[in-house]
């Protein structure tokens, strides 16, 4: 900046060259600009990129951490590839839930999606609802994350209604989360969830861009009621619960600590109730 007004074109003095582009696994990078972190120590580079290397408006924003040079440049160095953890920005809210835990759903997560997908209603948070007039259709596995951890051992139980739909593959608890952003499988940690398509309650895991499933019980699902699902996880052993009933348990070591979290695939559904206690 070499004049008074940033505003002004000719207040600016050109370097070579491009101070940010896009890398192998982030791409089609732009629109950014940069803020301060909430206690004023850091600076951190807000930018869209794109989901696929296709024509089209699939896009989701990103934030990394940069530096300054010593002459005043913005050293934003390259885009980080989508789920690559890095300590939140200097001065945000990173203690752990204090239990028992209620959560309005409203003021306490991050959303990662297409705001079209995502909406707060009198019956509780509707996630994945097709909008009469939608901007496009990009979808992303809807899910919201609680902005802070949970202790390691839990029971967290939230209530889910399908409204009448049976097509798709399911919604439920993401859970010991981290690294999440926007993308179907794009976290680290575990997810229950009921499938209606196929009568089904499983459970699995995702590593950031890929899922496993690890077990299922097969039960018949009534879309036209609601359904209040239950995670209790203690150590490696998990116990899963549909509608107060003990479904099954299962062991698994992968991940270990988290946060807790709710998302949809395909089927729009109405969240509420969500409630955490220590197990």
């Amino acid at each position: 900046l070499t004049g008074n007004d940033p505003l002004e074109p000719s207040s600016w003095r050109k370097n070579k060259g491009s101070v940010f582009q896009s890398a192998k696994e982030t791409f089609g990078v732009g629109h950014s600009c940069f803020v301060r972190s909430p206690n004023g120590s850091e600076w951190w580079h807000i930018f869209h990129a794109k989901e696929a290397r296709s024509p089209g408006w699939q896009r989701s924003l990103h934030i990394q951490p940069f530096k300054w040079s010593r002459d005043g440049r913005p050293l934003f160095g390259k885009p980080l590839p989508r789920n690559e953890p890095f300590p939140r920005p200097g001065g945000e809210q990173t203690n752990i839930l204090t239990l028992p835990y209620s959560s309005d759903l409203a003021s306490d997560h991050s959303y990662y999606g297409h705001a079209q997908f995502y909406e707060l209603t009198s019956n509780g948070l509707k996630l994945g609802a097709l909008p009469r007039n939608p901007i496009n259709t990009f979808r992303s596995g809807e899910k919201i994350v609680l902005n802070r951890n949970l202790p390691d051992d839990f029971t967290a139980s939230v209530t889910l209604d399908f409204h009448g739909v049976d097509k798709g593959r399911g919604s439920g608890i993401l859970f010991r989360v981290t690294a999440p952003s926007v993308g179907f499988d794009a976290a680290r940690g575990y997810f229950l969830g009921i499938k209606p398509s196929q009568n089904s309650v499983l459970l699995g895991k995702m590593n950031g861009s890929g899922w496993k499933e690890l077990k299922r019980k097969t039960l018949p699902i009534n879309v036209t009621k609601k359904h209040h699902l239950t995670i209790t996880a203690i150590g490696s052993e998990f116990t899963v619960s549909l509608n107060e009933e003990v479904l099954f348990t299962h062991r698994d070591q992968t991940y270990k600590s988290g946060t807790i979290g709710l998302r949809i695939t395909d089927i729009p559904t109405t969240f509420s109730e969500l409630k955490i206690r220590r197990p």
